[in-house]
This record gives C-alpha cells, sequence and structure tokens, in this order.
C-alpha cells in the first residue's frame, strides 16, 4: 500500500510530496492500493493539473484508491477521476475507514 500524507500541507509541499508518489508508482511492478490524505490541505491549481496528469499516466499502476478528506474542488475532480478510472475508490471520513477499504481487498 501506498501512502501518501497531503494532511496539512500547502500547495509548495504537496507538490513536492506529490513527485514521491509519482516515483513511488513508476517503481511499482503490478497496481498497488493507495490511500491519499488531503484532510485540511490547500491544493493550487498546479498541484491539482499534476494530479490529474499523474491519475491517467499510472492509473494502471493502482489497484485501488480510498481516499480522505476530499472537499470542495477536489471533490469535483475525484469524482471524475472514479469516472474515468473505474477503479475500485473510496471517499473516506478517516485515515482508519480508508485504510479498512483499502485491507478489505
Amino acid at each position: 500500500m501506498i501512502l501518501v500524507d497531503y494532511k496539512g500541507l500547502k500547495a509548495e509541499v504537496m507538490i513536492r510530496q506529490q513527485r514521491e508518489y509519482e516515483r513511488m508508482l513508476q517503481s511499482a511492478d503490478e497496481p498497488v492500493p493507495v490511500v491519499i490524505d488531503f484532510t485540511d490541505s490547500t491544493p493550487d491549481s498546479m498541484f491539482i493539473e499534476e494530479m490529474k496528469r499523474i491519475g491517467v499516466e499510472y492509473h494502471s499502476k493502482v489497484s485501488r484508491h480510498a481516499f480522505v478528506g476530499i472537499t470542495g474542488l477536489l471533490k469535483i475532480l475525484v469524482h471524475g477521476y472514479i469516472a474515468k478510472t473505474r477503479l475500485p475508490t473510496e471517499m473516506c471520513e478517516t485515515l482508519d475507514a480508508a485504510k479498512d477499504f483499502i485491507a478489505s481487498a
């Protein structure tokens, strides 16, 4: 499982984390489950554009997603991502709920 923790981060730090997430996906030999925590984070438009690019480019490397702390514009983008990739995906209230979803596979 890959855990991407953006909790409480501002956009510039989120982008650095995002690059590390992309490297982890690149090195994955088979699809892996991913939990992404956006709780109290502040993404900007550049981050969102990169998020969309990574989602499209690496969706075959992900077996299922669980998102935590999704609000506002991110909620709309995640729904679009879910529709496009058709991966098993859950939007969760807590990190524990997200991990439970991933473990239920």
